[in-house]
């Protein structure tokens, strides 16, 4: 009632008082709105997503159209996605040059600080620090919680190098390990990659049992991880890729080793709940976040 009472004063009478029937009828649908837009806010508001979510859902839906547009080459189509060919012609060309350039441009973005990239993958930039006041230097919590860092990524990447190798010697049984299969191969690793940012990660379970991606040790990690197919035939894609792909990985392992403080949220301020603007928790399973918040 006391809203109510708010926006009838807004008007500068009470609602009692107004005898003319079409602007009483007007301030009551106005109350009726402000009604529903508070019951609105308060029921879904925690099923909004940010605006970082939204890029990374078309991030994702684009990389299924890679997907498929490559799988349809593949099977159907009179070439195949090979990218070790320089002087191919049609849309095998089209495709190769779209996922090069779609890949490049995303590494750059993690090569310089900008908010255009989730707070996972900029953390290690300074303006993505905010210091922890009355913070308890050298505690027991922040020791493990550095440590914790290190012995997941040893054992994501053991994993991974494990993981591989077993798919390279399956195709290589059946003679189907060839750069159209290293293609494709590559861009279901990148939509994983969204998978495993927004639905579920399989890394952060097992191995890293961090609270969410906001937090996490190898999240730079993904470009190299998804070019890995790409090692085994060396060209001018593949290479290209590999070497901007280390770059990052490079940069962000340096900044690690110089400013561990700035990847836990115990001296990082910028990484808790409270202070998160992404809440990729709230479509997330595995993560450990917020999500009712």
């Amino acid at each position: 009632m006391y809203s109510v009472q708010c926006t009838v004063y807004r008007y500068g009478r009470g609602i009692t008082q107004i005898t003319n029937y079409s602007v009483q009828c007007t301030v009551y649908r106005k109350i009726l709105r402000l009604r529903l837009r508070m019951t609105y806010t308060y029921f879904w508001e925690g099923f909004v997503i940010s605006k970082i979510c939204r890029r990374y859902v078309w991030v994702l839906v684009f990389r299924i159209l890679l997907l498929a547009s490559a799988i349809c080459l593949y099977i159907v189509g009179a070439q195949k996605p090979d990218f070790t060919v320089i002087d191919k012609h049609g849309f095998g060309r089209l495709l190769n040059a779209v996922v090069w350039l779609s890949l490049v441009a995303g590494m750059l973005f993690r090569l310089f600080p900008n908010r255009r990239i989730a707070m996972g993958a900029r953390k290690h930039y300074a303006c993505s620090y905010g210091a922890v006041l009355h913070k308890e230097k050298g505690s027991n919590k922040t020791s493990a919680a550095r440590k914790g860092l290190h012995k997941g990524a040893f054992f994501c990447g053991v994993a991974w190098v494990l993981f591989n190798s077993a798919i390279f010697f399956v195709l290589s049984m059946f003679g189907a390990l060839t750069p159209s299969s290293a293609m494709l191969i590559m861009l279901a690793y990148s939509v994983f990659d969204i998978i495993c940012i927004l639905f579920f990660c399989p890394f952060q379970l097992l191995f890293m049992r961090n609270r969410c991606c906001v937090t996490c040790r190898i999240y730079n990690w993904d470009y190299l991880m998804m070019c890995t197919p790409l090692i085994l035939f060396p060209s001018a894609f593949s290479v290209s890729l590999l070497l901007l792909s280390a770059a990052v990985v490079v940069r962000w392992e340096i900044a690690l080793r110089r400013r561990p403080h700035y990847f836990i949220e115990e001296t990082n301020e910028k990484l808790r709940c409270e202070k998160c603007e992404e809440r990729f928790c709230r479509t997330q399973i595995t993560s450990k976040g917020g999500r009712t918040k």
